[in-house]
């Protein structure tokens, strides 16, 4: 396996999880404001 994919797969994992790190946080925001926290 090249050295290329490797990098290129683990940005792209480490990218979804950030995405959905940032995705709960805003849900979890969304959900204290409309519970009107």
């Amino acid at each position: 396996m090249p050295k290329k994919s490797i990098l290129y797969w683990s940005i792209k994992v480490n990218l979804k999880a950030l995405k959905n790190d940032l995705g709960g946080g805003l849900n979890v925001s969304l959900e204290n404001v409309s519970n009107g926290y």
